[in-house]
């Protein structure tokens, strides 16, 4: 999988970032999943120390926000999220007051731990609980693996963002391997409109092991999965169909990509087909009809197509043509 980001400015940002409760997620998981990476780096992290090393870590992750800061109007959350006062959330205010009067100076070790401790005092932060999942990853304490994934904060915009870039895959992928054209993506042909969220899903499914969805920042389970917007119904689907995905031979993918690219089967393939393998089919398909019906997957596909073609030398351009 390759991981592309969209750049854009920071007042598309802020605009498309408005929404308080999508703001108090992402702030949440960025959190969450930058501690937890850095502290299952850590060597020698045991639970007598690893609430200090959960504040030295939000220290250096407070310094590294400051300094990524430094050339933005607000405080810049990575990717590419810039908060200002204005659209920041309530119970993050005097955190990110905070971090804006220190951008003016050089802090103090005392400034960032007091900082540090307050961060660690927020319900938010508590309901996460970092340490609690590296403890149980670690096995220091009697982790319950059906639960370590479900420690993860997914949001709406972590699947979109994992969506996006896998699509990007699939899309070129399926340009070098012949099953669409530069020219179907300048038609755009209606069935790159279903095919290619659909090949995105059977990809997710494939990547990822028997806890749950592969996404860029962590792993979709039911339990994590965002309970908005049509997300629940995708994840139960996707979980409906994994088992059966992750069994299929090299010959079956084949013939879930013909079926999907309306193409001509060999006879070697059709012989292959059964009802079970067209029945999940169906339900891939099911899926990426319904995504296809939503107004942000059209601007995440234009945005796709629009970068594969960019991508694209011009003599394969005119290779695809041909």
């Amino acid at each position: 999988m390759i991981l592309i980001l969209m750049i854009t400015s920071e007042e598309k940002i802020m605009q498309s970032f408005f929404d308080h409760s999508k703001l108090e997620s992402t702030i949440q998981e960025f959190f969450y999943n930058a501690l937890v990476s850095r502290l299952l780096e850590q060597p020698n992290v045991t639970k007598s120390n690893i609430e200090k090393c959960m504040i030295d870590n939000i220290i250096m992750l407070i310094r590294d926000i400051l300094d990524a800061s430094k050339k933005c109007n607000g405080i810049l959350i990575p990717p590419n999220i810039v908060m200002s006062l204005d659209i920041c959330p309530e119970k993050y205010r005097p955190f990110f007051e905070s971090l804006l009067l220190l951008k003016r100076v050089e802090p103090t070790h005392d400034q960032l731990l007091a900082i540090a401790k307050n961060v660690m005092q927020l319900d938010s932060f508590k309901m996460i609980d970092p340490a609690l999942f590296v403890l149980e990853a670690t096995r220091q304490v009697e982790p319950d693996l059906t639960q370590l994934h479900n420690h993860m904060v997914i949001t709406p915009e972590s699947i979109r963002s994992s969506f996006y870039n896998e699509m990007v895959t699939q899309t070129l992928e399926a340009l070098q391997k012949g099953w669409i054209t530069y020219e179907n993506i300048l038609d755009q042909d209606s069935v790159i409109y279903l095919a290619l969220p659909a090949l995105t899903i059977l990809e997710a499914i494939c990547q990822s092991d028997g806890q749950g969805i592969q996404l860029m920042n962590g792993v979709l389970t039911r339990q994590n999965c965002p309970q908005v917007e049509y997300f629940p119904a995708l994840t139960d689907l996707i979980f409906s169909v994994k088992d059966n995905i992750k069994k299929l031979s090299d010959p079956e993918l084949a013939i879930v990509q013909h079926v999907l690219f309306e193409k001509d089967m060999p006879q070697t393939l059709q012989a292959r087909k059964t009802p079970e393998l067209m029945s999940s089919i169906a339900v891939i398909k099911k899926m990426a009809i319904e995504i296809s019906r939503k107004q942000m997957f059209h601007k995440t596909m234009k945005t796709v197509l629009e970068f594969c073609c960019d991508s694209l030398e011009p003599e394969k351009k005119n290779a695809n043509r041909m």
